[in-house]
């Protein structure tokens, strides 16, 4: 096996700045080199590898399949050299630097994107990386520095930090409930349309919840959709009872445009947590948003 050597490490770091500036010209401005230089660093990083990078064209840069494969890992180890610089050096300085974070669909469109405006607004030099996905991705893995989850943690490993609990409530627009009234328990559910959600990563119905007990079987049938805003839009086109998170209600509740049902019933699932990996230190860009985070999901 061969040694890694400085070389190895300017020719890494060509490698990242080309592929994301484009090209060997704008990366050779941001790190003050020809673009000779950086075009000769990465041949020399390929030939060291034995393997073929970049595929290069007179208009822009591809990446093969080993590319792609280097570029996220070498990215990661790219960060935490600049984590250590920054935690190293001055400390007075603004945080600044990409953050990568994981947030589920649902809570990350409707609550936490609309307020990220005022993050970068406050922190212009942190670059925000947003994944929205229901499914736990692998934060290591996937060089995540932080995830928003909902539910129940699994024993992950994963340092955690309890924010809210995740509320759900049934509701129905007034024109559904202008042709059925209300349910006033558990068994009237089984004579409404109910509107389901379905998992996109298993293909699983939720189950509606009601104190401690766990509906799925018992419920009327109705609609099935995938994804967490369309079953609020359905529900609000009077197409059926749903059971969703309160904070995607919340603004069709004030408008008028759903009811909640049953509301004695306490529909907690859960809660709304912070994450992040267990195995690295987290530099103060990663620790503002968490604060950011903490603060704006904790007043759900």
């Amino acid at each position: 096996m061969s040694s890694f050597s400085l070389e190895s490490l300017s020719g890494l770091t060509a490698f990242v700045v080309s592929v994301e500036t484009g090209g060997f010209a704008p990366a050779g401005r941001t790190l003050g080199l020809s673009a000779s230089a950086v075009g000769k660093a990465v041949a020399r990083l390929e030939a060291r590898l034995g393997m073929r990078l970049l595929i290069r064209t007179t208009r822009r840069l591809s990446m093969t399949y080993e590319g792609e494969e280097l570029f996220a890992r070498a990215t990661r180890m790219i960060d935490d050299l600049r984590e250590i610089e920054a935690m190293l050096g001055d400390q007075s300085r603004a945080p600044s630097g990409r953050v990568r974070i994981s947030l589920p669909a649902t809570l990350g469109r409707m609550v936490i994107l609309p307020r990220l405006a005022q993050f970068t607004q406050s922190h212009s030099g942190i670059e925000l990386d947003v994944g929205l996905d229901d499914r736990k991705v692998d934060l290591v893995e996937g060089g995540i520095d932080l995830a928003v989850r909902t539910g129940t943690l699994d024993s992950s490993g994963l340092i955690a930090r309890k924010l809210a609990p995740h509320n759900f409530l049934l509701c129905a627009s007034p024109t559904y409930l202008a042709h059925r009234a209300a349910p006033q328990t558990l068994g009237d559910l089984a004579g409404h349309t109910c509107i389901r959600f379905r998992y996109p990563s298993t293909g699983l119905l939720e189950r509606w919840m009601f104190d401690d007990t766990e509906l799925d079987r018992e419920l009327g049938s109705g609609p099935t959709l995938n994804d967490g805003e369309a079953v609020v839009v359905a529900a609000i086109a009077g197409m059926g009872l749903a059971q969703v998170p309160d904070y995607s209600a919340r603004a069709a509740l004030s408008a008028g445009q759903l009811v909640a049902v049953m509301p004695n019933y306490r529909t907690i699932r859960g809660d709304i947590w912070l994450v992040r990996p267990s195995h690295r230190a987290t530099p103060p860009r990663v620790q503002v948003l968490a604060q950011f985070l903490v603060d704006m999901l904790g007043q759900l």
